[in-house]
């Protein structure tokens, strides 16, 4: 808990310590959230986030780019990785049974699932924590094309890196989102999440009326 309380310093005293490992650090935590089905356990948009406040400012500790760079080739490594395990392996578990949750009924359901919404599930998947690890290898069991998978899973993680790390390079010099990573993490989605559902709701509500 310390270490997530204090994940700038945390994140400061390793490249100050280990110098240009602290990417190779960043890219595993990347690959952890999209290539691992257990990636929730460790708080990727926090340490993003961390990353572009350390990435900022008059004297900062990394580079922008390496760092970036660093998070998107894990984000995207992780998905072709998690895609492969669940075509591989995820498919056969599914057609073991005719009909429950986890079956060929809802195998095909999978499927079509995909097929007609792939592209946004592969793009806003990764700013959700549990969903940004269990899209991938759900892709790979709905047998998802891999050349959209791959172009809309791409798309995706650069959105999610680049927004958090300049959500942190802008908001990270306030002195209490500094000291409170987590809660204001919280907070701006909570109320991004909010804006969304609420557009989203206003636009389903037109069509009713319009018919």
């Amino acid at each position: 808990m310390e270490f997530l309380t204090n994940l700038d310093q945390r994140l400061g005293e390793m490249a100050a310590q280990h110098g240009a490992l602290v990417y190779l650090v960043l890219f595993a935590i990347a690959f952890s959230q999209t290539g691992l089905l257990l990636g929730p356990a460790i708080p990727g948009n926090t340490v993003i986030f961390a990353t572009g406040m350390l990435a900022s400012g008059a004297d900062p500790i990394l580079g922008w780019p390496l760092a970036a760079g660093s998070l998107f080739a894990g984000g995207a490594v992780g998905n072709v990785a998690n895609y492969a395990q669940g075509h591989k392996f995820g498919r056969a578990v599914f057609e073991r049974k005719e009909s429950g949750m986890i079956s060929r009924e809802s195998l095909a359901k999978t499927d079509a699932f995909f097929a007609k919404h792939g592209r946004w599930t592969m793009i806003l998947s990764p700013f959700v924590p549990f969903v940004r690890s269990f899209a991938p290898f759900i892709a790979g069991v709905g047998r998802m094309h891999l050349p959209p998978y791959l172009t809309w899973g791409a798309i995706g993680v650069a959105v999610w890196v680049v927004a958090i790390m300049l959500a942190g390079s802008a908001l990270g010099q306030v002195p209490w989102i500094r000291e409170n990573i987590g809660l204001a993490l919280i907070l701006i989605f909570a109320i991004v999440s909010a804006q969304i559902g609420l557009a989203v709701y206003r636009k389903s509500r037109a069509k009713v009326t319009a018919r």
